[in-house]
């Protein structure tokens, strides 16, 4: 078994052969190599085909299991202008099983929309809410969020929460 996002060396044990066939070809590094790295998003079976110098050629498959872990965080309080803290910016933190977020939103208690960012990478606070609407920092209070993530398996989810900015 493997983690949604992980990359597994695939290792056979073969005579010495001068081919090699790996079937699908689909989430492999190489399909004519001895070991390829896999980086499967589902749960798959690959056939080796070896064909040693001599012309037999002997097959046999080997499936690599895949736990769909969708690893997001996204915290529930913030401090901006925190200079010494990690939690001076408020954005959406995940595995490596993701490859963007869509859009991260953040609303006030009153429904306005003080934050927007889209097609961010995940883990970069550098594409995240600093505290600020209209150029203005604004006070501690709780704030609502939506974010759409997606992830490396074509699959999207939309989460929601609140956050408490703290000043």
């Amino acid at each position: 078994y493997i983690d949604l996002g992980e990359v597994v060396v695939l290792n056979p044990r073969t005579v010495a052969a001068v081919i090699y066939r790996w079937t699908p070809s689909e989430g492999l590094s190489c399909s004519d190599c001895r070991n390829p790295g896999a980086l499967p998003l589902r749960t798959t079976q690959w056939v080796l085909s070896a064909t040693t110098s001599d012309g037999c050629t002997r097959s046999d498959s080997l499936t690599v299991w895949v736990r769909e872990h969708r690893r997001v965080y996204v915290p529930n309080v913030f401090h901006p202008g925190d200079t010494g803290g990690e939690n001076s910016v408020f954005f959406v933190s995940a595995g490596r099983e993701v490859s963007k977020i869509n859009y991260l939103r953040v609303y006030s208690r009153w429904g306005e929309l003080v934050f927007s960012g889209s097609d961010a990478l995940p883990n970069a606070p550098n594409q995240g809410w600093d505290g600020s609407w209209k150029g203005e920092n604004v006070g501690t209070g709780i704030f609502v969020w939506q974010a759409e993530v997606q992830f490396i398996d074509g699959v999207q989810t939309r989460y929601t929460g609140d956050v408490l900015l703290i000043r």
